[in-house]
């Protein structure tokens, strides 16, 4: 059992999202949004996601749109986003990860089609293809809340292009430095 885990087990890839998402707009009102995600492989065997996509559903739709990567990000010493490399297959080691951060836009044909400006709640999942087939074999799914503030700010993000707006997952908890008393101690360490 020991060499079949250690050494034939064959991939199994998961895919996590960061805890906040950048969005903001190009020229032409083409969103973009950059998100940290991190892929782990917990099988014996290599594993390439070969294609990534987020697919956005707006707030009380069941219809979707899916933004495409266009580029791999980095993150200089002042906190800007910068080129990194080309959106190319991404190749996991045996029990090991990888964290790429992940520009996704709208097309560049239809700028239009999808502008996120209304208030809600948006339920994003971020899908892997290791093999050439129509449906992912990984994803991850997670939501935002985009309050009436923040919607004014990304229409304003519109005419200001390259401006982002930072909004966190909704499933994060909103955490602060301050003093916890003991029972709110407790209370973090069982994860009520």
């Amino acid at each position: 059992m020991t060499f079949y885990l250690s050494h034939l087990r064959s991939a199994h890839i998961q895919i996590d999202s960061g805890e906040y998402i950048d969005i903001y707009y190009f020229t032409l009102d083409t969103l973009g949004i950059t998100l940290q995600i991190s892929i782990v492989n917990h099988g014996a065997q290599l594993a390439t996601i070969r294609k990534l996509a987020l697919l956005i559903q707006s707030p009380g739709s069941s219809e979707g749109y899916l933004l495409e990567p266009r580029w791999y990000q980095r993150i200089d010493q002042d906190g800007n986003f910068l080129y990194d490399s080309l959106p190319v297959p991404i190749a996991v080691a045996s029990r090991q990860n990888v964290t790429k951060q992940v520009l996704f836009r709208s097309s560049l044909d239809r700028p239009k089609e999808f502008q996120l400006t209304k208030p809600g709640v948006y339920n994003m999942t971020v899908l892997g293809w290791i093999t050439d087939s129509v449906n992912p074999q990984v994803a991850d799914s997670f939501s935002i809340i985009v309050s009436d503030a923040d919607a004014e700010l990304l229409v304003k993000r519109i005419q200001e292009p390259g401006r982002t707006l930072r909004i966190r997952q909704s499933q994060w908890r909103k955490w602060s430095a301050h003093y916890l008393t003991e029972i709110e101690v407790k209370t973090v360490m069982r994860g009520d």
